[in-house]
């Protein structure tokens, strides 16, 4: 069960996860990921962005979330 947190943009990106929304997400890094947000099955605290492409999806840390739009 996820739970509100202090900020703001994880809160709007935990939204997402649990809706199975379709967002733009931008990382500290700025790299930006369009797509549907999931848990990793194998790592705590890991989530990913599945696009539709092929390949592993983008996988990154909740702290590396710097922005999230709903599309």
């Amino acid at each position: 069960m996820m739970t509100a947190t202090a900020n703001p943009t994880v809160d709007a990106f935990l939204d997402a996860v649990r809706d199975s929304a379709t967002v733009t997400v931008t990382l500290e890094s700025g790299k930006t990921y369009t797509g549907t947000p999931a848990e990793d099955a194998t790592e705590f605290g890991v989530y990913k962005i599945l696009t539709g492409r092929r390949g592993r999806p983008p996988r990154f840390d909740l702290d590396d979330v710097a922005e999230v739009t709903f599309e």
